[in-house]
């Protein structure tokens, strides 16, 4: 399985997310063998979440609210975990962010966008 198959297959299956802020719902709308879209409503607005892969193994994630864009991110998988760095992260080091194994908890880490740390766990029904 491919990380874009991965990310999608959790995207479809998960679809509310809850961090300190409140919730966040996700809803695939498309994807590709290359490319993935994604929308989400969050206590910070509406959005969007544009995926496509690159050279190495490598995802670009740009993750927009309102149409503008907030921030990019770089992803690749480890052996358990998919990993998140912020554009212009040297990928050096423990990354700032990670999606756990069972793909129900993300947490983003001293992200350059963010103040704090943010935990996001998916909402099971």
């Amino acid at each position: 399985m491919t990380i874009l198959s991965r990310l999608t297959s959790i995207a479809s299956l998960t679809d509310r997310w809850r961090c300190d802020a409140g919730v966040v719902q996700l809803r695939l709308l498309d994807e590709d063998e290359t490319t993935a879209l994604a929308v989400f409503e969050s206590p910070w607005g509406e959005g969007r979440i544009e995926i496509a892969t690159h050279p190495g193994e490598w995802l670009g994630a740009d993750i927009y609210i309102a149409d503008r864009l907030v921030t990019r991110a770089w992803v690749e998988q480890s052996e358990d975990d998919i990993e998140f760095w912020p554009d212009g992260d040297d990928g050096a080091g423990d990354p700032r962010g990670r999606l756990d194994k069972a793909g129900v908890a993300l947490s983003l880490i001293a992200w350059p966008t963010w103040r704090g740390p943010l935990t996001f766990e998916a909402i099971e029904d």
